[in-house]
């Protein structure tokens, strides 16, 4: 894969693997708070010209919300952080995209999908890669834009208003980088990418509890879509994609499968008439209520190429039970396994006071 030359205005800027983010989360179960939990660019990595699709995955999980997209032209100075405030006018108005073909800040079109036109005029020295930020502003409908401009121009995300960055690579090269290509989603060997798609799959059996419930969910990739396999210098090279699980009910984490984890697709290049190939990765879902669930797989290479999948369930059964907290979930007072013995915490400190080193 081609390593970015940066311009001197762009080594001001933080930009890391290529997605900054001010709100998107770590891989959890989703409970009641909304969440970002990706912005994807399509094409990843873009020329000047180029017209970019938008796409936001975001938890919003009662009532409705709107997506608001600011693009900003980062100047001297200007960072992931500060670029959108540091050019949002003082009336709050800012220009579309479309009439501001050269300014610093912009609006694209409202929308979960929008699009963007990048200047064709933008002088980018061969070879060298230039940032848009693009900033994600997903509003909840009741508060709507006027509610979250205060948050947008300060940077100071509410629970109304979730704000998140993403980083646009601008490139003059003939190279450019692609998002990975998911190839298969299955749900306990089913594929949900059979024609005709199949019906929502269902976890649980009707009338028992739902304890103790598991289901495999199972990602895998398009190995051609990876072009991280080919090295800067054209010869082939491992590649590696984080894989991010979600869900709406009950919990779930990845797994090892096959020898390989379930929170990274490892894949590797051609070898001899032999394909690239790429791992699956695995993740163990454990269902807590019965009714429709979501859950979203997030996959993210090294350079801001991005993909997801969201994939309804639906659980049957009886809801587990939550087990009992009289002592704040700590298992101190349970017996057990989960008894500390009485004495214990006096020796343990009884014990790092004679091993500890003394002053001379």
């Amino acid at each position: 894969m081609r390593r970015p030359v940066w311009t001197a205005i762009a080594l001001v800027l933080a930009l890391g693997a290529g997605c900054d983010i001010m709100d998107f989360r770590s891989p959890s179960d989703l409970g009641e708070e909304p969440q970002i939990l990706t912005i994807v660019a399509a094409p990843a990595e873009a020329r000047p010209g180029d017209h970019v699709r938008l796409s936001a995955l975001v938890h919003w999980p009662s009532g409705n919300w709107e997506a608001h997209w600011l693009v900003c032209l980062p100047e001297e100075g200007d960072w992931t952080g500060t670029c959108v405030q540091n050019h949002f006018p003082a009336d709050g108005e800012i220009p579309p995209c479309s009439a501001t073909p050269s300014g610093s800040l912009c609006r694209a079109p409202t929308g979960v999908d929008t699009a963007l036109d990048v200047p064709a005029g933008l002088p980018l020295p061969e070879g060298v890669i230039y940032p848009i930020l693009v900033e994600l502003v997903a509003v909840r409908a009741s508060v709507g834009w006027a509610g979250c401009a205060d948050a947008a121009a300060n940077a100071a995300p509410t629970p109304d208003c979730l704000i998140a960055l993403k980083t646009l690579p601008l490139s003059s090269s003939g190279r450019v980088n692609q998002n990975p290509v998911i190839a298969e989603l299955t749900v306990d060997g089913t594929s949900m990418d059979a024609t005709p798609v199949p019906p929502t799959p269902t976890v649980g059996t009707p009338g028992t509890s739902l304890k103790g419930v598991e289901a495999r969910i199972r990602v895998s990739v398009d190995a051609s879509s990876v072009d991280e396999l080919r090295a800067e210098d054209g010869t082939w090279t491992d590649a590696s994609i984080a894989v991010d699980w979600y869900v709406t009910c009950g919990s779930i984490l990845p797994v090892e499968e096959g020898g390989f984890e379930g929170d990274t697709i490892e894949c590797e290049p051609p070898d001899g008439t032999a394909p690239a190939t790429c791992s699956v990765a695995t993740a163990k879902l454990t269902p807590d209520t019965p009714g429709d669930c979501m859950v979203y797989v997030v996959l993210r290479d090294d350079y801001g190429g991005h993909a997801y999948r969201a994939q309804p369930l639906r659980g049957v059964g009886e809801a587990v039970p939550e087990e009992p907290d009289d002592d704040g979930g700590c298992g101190c007072g349970q017996g057990g396994a989960g008894r500390i013995p009485l004495g214990l915490p006096l020796l343990l400190l009884l014990w790092g006071w004679r091993r500890a080193p003394r002053l001379r």
